[in-house]
């Protein structure tokens, strides 16, 4: 069996994934401290073994797969671009090095590592800290694959590009990246028939962002058969539609969809949050909308893991 940790664990999207292709696992540990996000991922998956915060984490319990999608806050195009440097948030990911460090001398390299980011990671600012961050995994034993993704090319239609590194210990053999697949599922698809009124725009409204003179308002109204990336956000400024001559915000259920994740998690993930924190009253949209935003569109997820552990090979 297939014994995993996810750090940065967000709501679970690696879990789910293996879910999904029915992979035989193991979720041994997770490190997440958004108390929310930890909420949300118990309920769709289970009480996890939580580590806490990365930075208090002496050492790893021995596993197989470990996933490390850290912050992106300080190299993404709409965060703060504070680099990645000990200090910051994109700097934790120095600490997964710390632990690789600590495992290796215990020598319990785990076999597959797994990093998600945003595709600035491997831009011209960020380019060469990537490249020192890969070298050091190479030292550590690792082969490295990477490959910058798009969610709407494995038949979710949401524009989410993504670089993803797959790191193997002692690799045998090549590792080859899922195939895209054709859009079959559009955005028009997955929209609620009958979503709660209070996610329509008033005319006043409508009137701020049609007429706004900022792009990034007139481009909430989704026009393509995919959406653009959803990100934390999206709670202050959703995205929107026009259905029927109306426009209204995506909503949070639409946008679990939007990342790969079923109604029933959805479902799972909300109750937890209104019993949890707001006295069973549904109150817990922005936080739905913010682990959307923070997710790894399964469907990527999936052809990965199904390219590495297709031959069951553990």
């Amino acid at each position: 069996m297939l014994k995993v940790i996810e750090l940065f664990a967000g709501i679970g999207s690696q879990t789910q994934a293996l879910k999904d292709e029915q992979i035989e696992h193991e979720v041994i540990a997770i490190s997440e401290i958004d108390k929310y996000a930890i909420t949300s991922y118990e309920a769709m998956h289970g009480v996890a073994n939580n580590l806490g915060n990365i930075l208090d984490i002496k050492e790893l319990p021995s596993c197989d797969l470990l996933t490390y999608s850290f912050p992106c806050q300080d190299i993404s195009m709409a965060g703060r671009q504070a680099g990645i440097s000990v200090g910051t948030r994109s700097g934790l990911l120095y600490e997964v090095t710390r632990l690789l460090l600590v495992a290796k001398a215990q020598g319990l390299l785990p076999k597959y590592l797994l990093l998600e980011n945003v595709k600035n990671l491997v831009g011209k600012m960020y380019r060469e800290d990537f490249k020192l961050f890969l070298q050091k995994l190479s030292e550590l034993g690792y082969t490295n694959y990477w490959q910058v993704l798009n969610a709407k090319d494995y038949n979710l239609p949401q524009n989410r590009d993504r670089v993803f590194v797959v790191s193997i210990l002692d690799s045998k053999e090549p590792y080859i990246f899922p195939t895209a697949v054709p859009l079959t599922t559009k955005l028009k698809d997955i929209l609620e028939i009958e979503p709660d009124s209070k996610y329509f725009l008033t005319t006043e409204q409508i009137g701020y962002i049609t007429n706004s003179n900022y792009a990034q308002n007139t481009r909430r109204i989704q026009k393509k058969d995919y959406c653009d990336t959803l990100c934390a956000r999206d709670y202050k400024d959703p995205k929107c539609v026009e259905v029927g001559g109306r426009i209204r915000k995506i909503t949070p259920k639409e946008s679990f969809r939007l990342t790969g994740f079923k109604d029933e998690s959805f479902e799972r993930a909300r109750k937890a949050l209104n019993d949890t924190y707001y006295n069973g009253k549904d109150r817990s949209g922005s936080q739905l909308y913010k682990q959307a935003g923070n997710s790894i569109a399964v469907p990527v997820l999936r052809g990965i893991f199904r390219n590495l552990f297709c031959k069951g090979e553990i």
